[in-house]
């Protein structure tokens, strides 16, 4: 599969790094209040939850967090849940 801004957030797995927030507008903003801005090759996210995310599981630095944290992953760091280790016990 090759994620972009369309699919990234179908049932996907990944470990987003905290980065700098954007000084522009969010491209989105969820229902939940966590902004998106999109990039050609990787998505920023500011949230107060990581770790399950809908049907994701998304960390910011290898962990779950309830902070509002900016963070970015590439497209291509994305994975589907069922091709990651079951034994990550976020959900």
């Amino acid at each position: 599969m090759i994620y972009n801004s369309s699919n990234f957030y179908y049932a996907t797995v990944a470990d987003w790094l905290r980065c700098e927030i954007p000084e522009r507008n969010p491209d989105y903003i969820s229902y939940s209040g966590s902004a998106y801005w999109h990039y050609p090759d990787k998505v920023r996210r500011l949230s107060d939850h990581w770790g399950r995310v809908q049907t994701c599981k998304w960390l910011i630095d290898g962990m779950c967090s309830t902070i509002f944290t900016c963070g970015e992953c590439y497209y291509e760091d994305f994975r589907p849940i069922s091709n990651c280790f079951t034994d990550i016990n976020i959900l």
